[in-house]
C-alpha cells in the first residue's frame, strides 16, 4: 500500500488520486464511508447528514470547535461503489470494486480541487 498520491486532472482540474486496497468485501468498506459513527473512526471531522442521496447537504464539525462547521452536499451516491461529496471548497470522490483478486476492495479516492492550483 502506497502512502502518497498522484497527481492528476479531473474534469480540466487538477487532482490527487490515493488508492488503497482492503481485507473486506465492498460492502463493509461502503459503510465505513458512509455511515457517520463509522466515518468517526478516521474522518477528521463529525459527519452530519439526513439522507443519503444526491443534493442533500451535509455538516463537518471539528473536535471541541476547533474551527468553524463546514458545509458540504452529496453530489452523487452510488451504492456500493461511488459516494462523491463537497467538503468546504473541495469535492471527494470514493470508488470503490472488488479487489482483482476477490480477497477484498479497492477503493480510489479523488480530490479535485475548485481552486486553481498555480504551484504546489
Amino acid at each position: 500500500m502506497t502512502t502518497t498520491g498522484r497527481y492528476e486532472t479531473a474534469e480540466g482540474q487538477p487532482a490527487v488520486r490515493f488508492e488503497r486496497t482492503f481485507p473486506h468485501p465492498v460492502s463493509a468498506v461502503w459503510d465505513a464511508i458512509t455511515d457517520p459513527a463509522r466515518l468517526a473512526a478516521w474522518f477528521p471531522t463529525s459527519v452530519e447528514f439526513a439522507a443519503l442521496q444526491a443534493g442533500a447537504p451535509i455538516t463537518f464539525r471539528f473536535a471541541a470547535d476547533a474551527h468553524p462547521a463546514m458545509a458540504g452536499t452529496f453530489r452523487e451516491v452510488r451504492p456500493p461503489e461511488r459516494p462523491a461529496f463537497t467538503w468546504g471548497e473541495d469535492e471527494l470522490t470514493f470508488e470503490l470494486a472488488a479487489d482483482e483478486g476477490g480477497g477484498g476492495c479497492r477503493r480510489r479516492r479523488l480530490f479535485p480541487s475548485r481552486r486553481r492550483w498555480n504551484t504546489l
